[in-house]
């Protein structure tokens, strides 16, 4: 009598972050993230975009940061 194949046990947290991937913009490969990120940059000069792969989807996703906060505080001029 063949074995049936066990259904892998999906962690929560693996759920949980998948459900978070849901709500951000998901791009299959890194080109197409990262000319989305060089278009958005164009349109506004304060926003620096950075492309990851997820971990949990393991598709490509965007972060940003503004060029704002990389100004050196007063206290450490």
């Amino acid at each position: 009598m063949p074995r049936r194949n066990k259904a892998n046990k999906i962690v929560r947290s693996q759920i949980l972050m998948r459900d978070n991937c849901d709500s951000k913009n998901q791009y299959l490969t890194k080109k197409q993230a990262t000319e989305v990120a060089e278009y958005q940059m164009l349109i506004n000069f304060n926003l620096e975009l950075s492309v990851y792969k997820c971990e949990s989807c393991y598709k490509w996703h965007l972060t940003r940061q503004s060029k704002a906060s990389n100004k050196p505080n007063q206290n450490q001029i």
